[in-house]
């Protein structure tokens, strides 16, 4: 091989290691953004007051 193509082969195996890499990164900050999504959820569910007595006891129906 001539010293161009060597040179041109080694500069595209770079760029593709780059992209691969930044490829990575953007999923482990997907990953991270997911997690904080649902631990604020599972936050907002726990704060959400819970029913104490059902619903067909407060209905008064008379006929």
């Amino acid at each position: 091989m001539e010293s161009a193509a060597i040179i041109g082969l080694a500069s595209q195996l770079s760029a593709v290691q780059q992209v691969s890499e930044q490829q990575i990164a953007i999923l482990k900050l997907a990953n991270e953004q997911s997690k904080a999504n649902g631990a604020a959820i599972i936050a907002l569910l726990e704060q959400m007051p819970v029913a104490t007595t059902k619903a067909g006891q407060l209905i008064n129906i008379k006929v």
